[in-house]
Formats: structure tokens, sequence, C-alpha cells
């Protein structure tokens, strides 16, 4: 069996962190995988970059690229510069992308964002081989945004899009909306099967009115719990410079300061807190964050390499994870294969990773004090933190691992090709 996964990235990012993972996976169980990338980072021989065109056809890339962001670009001057991303249906690499791919069984997209143009590559894609497709955000069914926000206009035609401080019907959000419906009407329901991370995107997907004709399975992102096991915390915490008798809340984003990912009210909770001397937050990603006095902070840039990463897990005694919409954060099932607790707020897919009182806890509705009581709560006992570590554990090895999830896909792809 041949598979050829298409991403953006291959390992830049969470959503291509899990694209590569499967594809590591499925390697190591006699699969024949690879990656097809628009632009690659990792020295995997099996990962295949875009190639750079001269010539005439550089031009007609140049043009392509120019087409898909120019209505885009418009957009900025009536979106706040911190908008969420927004992205078009058209990309540069038009047929590049099919002409790129190797024959196989089955192509697996991934988040494909600035690659996969949907009118010149999924109608033809679906004729040559059956598709899976892994929904690592919204944006696959929207008309251009990656997270809606609670907007519900994924499930009729977009338009009037509240990201693009529009009211009109006929705007870019209908445009794009229109493109996709044109490129996936094109595909057969059975050359097509959604996969969807958490309960919550599946019923997302199967309500909207891009993907509701399509057959929708949940599989969750996969783990390697080799790598992501408990660390011994004294050792993590000294290459840190961090004491053993203080308190540390993880806090992980690939952009710090992404609204969604909720640091403003982690560290509004954070300055509720009363316990004496308040705890230690250990922050990971770009950007940066301004804790509350009286809380220490501890910084790390984005962490590429992942036994770093389990060591920083291994360092804290409780993740914070407040976004206030999300899917099934690599983030939260890292640090349960480290044996690390969550607390996050019950939106989105978190419930289907966190069990609260057993594996974490979950906060109702996206409010700071709230958040700082569950923080309280579980930083003040060490006995409860004590037997959720192991709950993490257990049902990280049952439920993320990497045999499991890629064992799941083959199963899948075997039905497919059939």
């Amino acid at each position: 069996m041949n598979i050829v996964h298409v991403s953006t990235h291959d390992t830049l990012g969470g959503a291509a962190m899990a694209a590569h993972r499967l594809h590591s996976a499925l390697k190591r169980k006699g699969v024949g995988s690879r990656m097809q990338v628009a632009w690659r980072r990792s020295d995997d021989d099996a990962v295949s970059e875009m190639a750079t065109l001269t010539g005439p056809a550089q031009w007609w890339r140049v043009l392509r690229r120019m087409r898909a962001h120019g209505p885009l670009k418009l957009t900025r001057r009536v979106r706040p510069p911190d908008a969420d991303l927004f992205s078009a249906a058209r990309t540069q690499f038009g047929r590049d992308l099919l002409r790129a791919m190797p024959p196989c069984d089955v192509i697996h997209l991934h988040w494909v964002a600035e690659l996969v143009d949907y009118g010149a590559f999924l109608p033809p894609a679906a004729a040559a081989a059956p598709l899976v497709w892994t929904l690592h955000d919204m944006n696959p069914f929207t008309g251009g945004c990656h997270y809606s926000g609670g907007c519900e206009r994924f499930t009729e035609r977009c338009g009037a899009c509240p990201q693009l401080a529009s009211r009109r019907e006929g705007d870019l959000s209908r445009r794009i909306w229109r493109r996709k419906f044109d490129a996936l009407s094109r595909v057969r329901a059975g050359r097509l099967r959604i996969v969807a991370p958490s309960q919550w995107m599946a019923d997302l997907a199967r309500r909207s009115s891009l993907l509701g004709g399509f057959e929708v399975t949940v599989i969750p992102n996969g783990v390697d719990t080799g790598l992501f096991t408990p660390l011994d915390r004294s050792a993590a915490r000294r290459r840190l410079a961090i004491a053993d008798d203080v308190r540390v809340v993880l806090f992980v984003a690939h952009h710090l300061n992404d609204r969604r990912k909720g640091a403003a009210l982690l560290m509004d909770a954070l300055g509720r807190l009363s316990q004496a001397g308040g705890p230690t937050l250990l922050t990971v990603g770009q950007g940066e964050c301004y804790p509350p006095r009286g809380v220490a902070h501890c910084h790390v840039a984005p962490v590429t390499d992942e036994a770093e990463m389990a060591g920083l897990y291994a360092a804290a005694d409780v993740l914070a994870a407040p976004s206030v919409q999300d899917n099934l954060p690599n983030t939260i099932i890292e640090a349960m294969a480290c044996g690390l607790p969550s607390v996050a707020f019950s939106v989105g897919g978190v419930a289907d990773a966190v069990e609260c009182g057993q594996t974490g806890l979950l906060v109702e509705g996206c409010d700071a004090g709230r958040l700082a009581e569950a923080l309280e709560r579980l930083l003040g006992d060490d006995g409860l933190r004590g037997q959720m570590s192991e709950a993490c554990r257990r049902q990280a090895m049952e439920a993320f691992s990497l045999d499991a999830v890629s064992g799941r896909y083959l199963d899948l792809y075997e039905g497919l090709i059939r």
C-alpha cells in the first residue's frame, strides 16, 4: 500500500507535526508512505517539496499567487492586525501539485492552505485515487476562516463575514465558498472520506454545506508515547533554573499572542490566585506574555525537538490550555503522555481528551475567575495531581498512541481501496 500525505508543511505547526507523526508511524508498519509539501523543514528523505520553477512556468505561478492573494490583501484595511488566519481556495501551485504527486493508492490531505488549489486539484485527484482529508481546523468547509469564532454561516453559503467586517452577502467569503462548492461538487461522495480528530469537529463538518454530503470518521491525532513519557522533574527543572518547591503552570502555543489560545484569560486567572508567592509560569512559543505581578516567568522559544519538549512537560505541575475555540490540541495529548494533567475551558474538541476530574479539570464558560479556581484546586492538591498523572498516561497509551492511531488509519485506507 502506498500513501501520499499532502500538507503545507512537514513539521512547522501542530497540524504538520500530527501529519508527519502519522507518516512516520505508517513507515514503521511497513507502509509505503510519502509526504508532498509546499515547504519542507525536516531531513526526512520521504518528504518532497514543491519544486522551484524557472522561465514561463515560474511567471504563471507568480500570476496565480497574485490572483489568490490579491483579494485577501484588500481586506487588510478592515481587519484588525491580530485577526485570525483567513485563506483563499486558490493557490500559486494550481495543477503543479497534481503533476508532482507520485502514483499511490490513497491521497491523504491534512492542513493544506496555501498548497491545494481546490478547483485545480480536488476533482482530478479524486479521480486518480481515493482521498482522505483530516480536518485540523474548520477551513476546508468555510469561506476562508480557520475557526469561525461562533459564526454559523458555514452551514449555509458564508457571506456577510464577521471576520471580514462585512455586511455584503456577496463578499469574499461567499466567493471562496462558491469556489470550494464548485470543486467539491465534482468529487463523488465515495471518493472522499473526511476524518475529524475530535467529535466536535466531526459534528461541524456534518452540519456544513460543503462537507455535509461526505462520510465523516473520528480518529484522534497520535503522539509518540516513547518520546513523550514521564521524566524526572528535578532534572527538567534544573535545566530551566526552576526550584523544586514552586508550582509551575505551563502554557504552550505556536503564537503566544493568538487570541484564540486564550493567553489574556490565563494572565487574568493567574493574577487571581491566592497562593502565597504565586506560581511560576513557563511559556513555550513565539511572542511574549506579560504575567501579573507576583508570578515568576520562564520563557522558552518555540521547540521543534520532541525530546526537549517532553522535558518541558516534565518540569510543570499543570498544563493550562485556555483556548476559546480549538480542535484536539497536540499539547494536551502530549502532556497526557507525559503524565501532566490539564486545566482547560470546555470548548471544541478539548473534552475528547480531558476527562474532567480524571485527567484534568474542565472549566465551563471562558471565564478567568473559574479558570483561576480550577488552577488553584489542582496546584494545591498533590494527591489529586498524582492520581490524574497516572490516569493521563494510561489514557494516552490506550487512545492516543501512534500505534493505535496509525492502525485505525490503516483500516480506513484498506476499506477505501478494497
